[in-house]
């Protein structure tokens, strides 16, 4: 049995007059199987012995089985995690090829494929991963036989295929016309068709484009297609650069492989997968006799060298499935994605030297423990995105983690492609910023200074009872800028402390400081207190009580450019530029020692009674 996008497999019932074969003479090796043509050539049938049975015999010939398979069969028994980077779908599978030692293959696609930023081959063979990439693709392949060798072809349309030599046409001829049979022939064809659905439409997310619209659809071209019958899809496995247009083509295409579909028998020993023949000789000639596509072909063969009354010649029987050559063939999508059963972690990775590596999105690139190939550096992985408390145009909440970190990667749809940071934990080598659970009731977010470290923005919050503390630290500036109104209510203490400079700036409206009960004292214990008014009034009300200034050593000095007036009751003393009034009920000047008046001009004057009295007054 062989067929286009499959392990072709044939079992061989053997009889031997060696009786002592065994598995170490055949497993593993490969074996060709000939069958002679009629024009003297032969067809030759490669494989590689994977499975060996001694199935008994009598004391002339032992009986023995085996089952040939393609080399590909291998990668059944080889599974793999591991990732791949910036690679088109084909030569991802040509390198897995590459990657066991086989080089048996010939890359006959015609299309041109889009290069995949980030492809993860997790938990499966590689068998599954390169067939399911094929699907997914519109890829399939087939195999030509030689003498000692077969060979894999890549295709991907009509032109990776081509004729058997001396079977470009296949006769029809019906079972009850014996007369004119000839050898080669088909002596059963019959068509069976199916409702296939008749649109495929699918559309997905790009994160870059959000607003970008990625729904594509494609209708059948088949004859009375139903486009009511549709199947849509998300997602679709596709971003704004791809498109979906190519993808949907090939969905489409794979559900018009199976609508019609060609079986025949016979005897025709040239013919099978992956080739190309025109029948002939159809009755209905107008319907059949056109060029087909074989997709499957099964054989049965028997040599009568040994059979004891057997028919003298070989027998041979085929049997065939085919489509027109004319609809492209798609191989359906039999293979599952794998399937990341639940979240995982990884260390955050990056470039040598750095501590945070990220780019405009805030992604972040990681090591995932499965991956062994990667080099923990910025190439181990695709950016991924990070899960945020907040994220919106422009606003919201940004934490990058950073470089030796471990995070928790979920998969999008449990897709091992779409990776997606949702959280972060410790670990035995990133511990929490305090001990516990001795600090068990501290709630904190912690930052650590880069380059090097060695430092720390913090808001910490301390659940103790009794002991309850909201604490804010800034490794260098702290900012805070207020666009309406500020209050701050302190129902106890509080204390400022300022090593250096401290500047208030009132722009415009007043400054109110209101002691409702106690004292306000401030102390400048060296230097100056400068209190300066550029336009406007200052005034200092003492309802009740006294104001008191004390210098204790140097002066005071008081200046103004119109008047200096005191009162206290009412009397005043009223100092202007020109001249100083004293004004009360009684004006008593005395000097313990000596008082004196002078001046160009003394003028002294009553208007009641004007008395001088000393122990010696003298005038003039």
């Amino acid at each position: 049995m062989e067929q286009l996008s499959g392990l072709f497999e044939f079992t061989l019932d053997l009889l031997s007059e060696k009786h002592t074969i065994t598995s170490k003479d055949l497993l593993g090796e490969r074996m060709t199987i000939t069958a002679d043509l009629p024009d003297d050539t032969k067809r030759y049938f490669n494989g590689v012995v994977t499975q060996f049975a001694h199935t008994g015999g009598d004391l002339r010939l032992s009986s023995y089985r085996v089952t040939l398979r393609p080399w590909l069969w291998f990668l059944t028994r080889v599974a793999d995690c591991r990732i791949f980077q910036d690679k088109a779908a084909p030569d991802i599978i040509l390198s897995v090829f590459r990657d066991l030692g086989f080089s048996d293959f010939t890359n006959s696609l015609s299309k041109t494929y889009p290069s995949r930023d980030y492809c993860v081959q997790y938990r499966e063979t590689d068998f599954d991963f390169v067939s399911r990439l094929m699907e997914a693709e519109g890829i399939y392949y087939y195999f030509t036989h030689e003498d000692g060798k077969h060979t894999l072809v890549l295709a991907d349309g009509v032109g990776a295929h081509s004729t058997a030599p001396g079977y470009a046409k296949v006769p029809y001829y019906p079972p009850d016309d014996a007369d004119r049979r000839e050898a080669d022939c088909l002596e059963d064809w019959s068509v069976s068709t199916e409702i296939r659905s008749g649109k495929y439409t699918h559309t997905d997310f790009d994160f870059t484009a959000p607003r970008s619209r990625l729904l594509s659809e494609k209708p059948s071209a088949l004859p009375k297609a139903r486009t009511d019958l549709e199947i849509y899809d998300y997602p679709g496995g596709y971003d704004v650069g791809q498109g979906g247009a190519r993808l949907a083509g090939v969905r489409i295409e794979e559900l018009e492989s199976q609508y019609e579909l060609y079986h025949g028998h016979g005897d025709v020993r040239g013919i099978g997968a992956g080739r190309l023949f025109t029948l002939t000789g159809h009755p209905v000639s107008a319907l059949y006799d056109q060029q087909y596509l074989i997709v499957a072909s099964s054989y049965s063969a028997q040599s009568a060298e040994f059979v004891s009354g057997a028919p003298s010649g070989d027998a041979f029987i085929c049997s065939i499935v085919a489509t027109k050559s004319s609809l492209p063939f798609r191989p359906a999508r039999a293979t599952p994605r794998p399937i990341v059963r639940g979240p995982q972690t990884a260390m955050v990775v990056g470039k040598a030297g750095e501590e945070i590596w990220t780019d405009s999105y805030g992604r972040v690139k990681v090591q995932f423990h499965w991956d062994r190939l990667g080099k923990k550096d910025e190439t181990s992985s695709c950016w991924l995105r990070v899960s945020q408390l907040w994220a919106g145009e422009k606003w919201g909440a940004m934490f990058l983690p950073r470089i030796g970190q471990e995070v928790i990667v979920d998969f999008l749809e449990g897709d091992p492609d779409r990776p997606i940071v949702t959280g972060r934990v410790y670990n035995g080598t990133s511990m929490p910023p305090y001990a516990l659970p001795a600090n068990q009731t501290q709630s904190t977010i912690k930052s650590n200074s880069s380059k090097g470290g060695g430092g720390s923005n913090e808001i910490r919050f301390e659940d103790k009872k009794g002991s309850e503390e909201v604490y804010m630290h800034a490794q260098k500036d702290f900012n805070t800028v207020v666009e309406n109104d500020d209050t701050l209510k302190v129902l106890h203490d509080q204390t400022i402390s300022i090593k250096n400079n401290r500047t208030e700036t009132v722009e415009e409206g007043n400054e109110t400081v209101t002691i409702k009960q106690g004292k306000r004292a401030i102390t400048v214990s060296q230097g100056d207190n400068s209190t300066t008014v550029s336009q406007g009034n200052e005034s200092l009300t003492v309802t009740a009580g006294n104001y008191t200034i004390s210098v204790n050593a140097g002066k005071i000095s008081v200046t103004a450019a119109q008047a200096i007036e005191l009162t206290v009751g009412g009397s005043s003393v009223k100092i202007e530029p020109a001249q100083i009034t004293l004004s009360s009920v009684m004006i008593k000047v005395a000097g313990s020692a000596q008082t004196q008046v002078s001046g160009a001009m003394v003028q002294v004057s009553a208007d009641g009674m004007l008395q001088l009295k000393g122990g010696l007054t003298m005038i003039g």
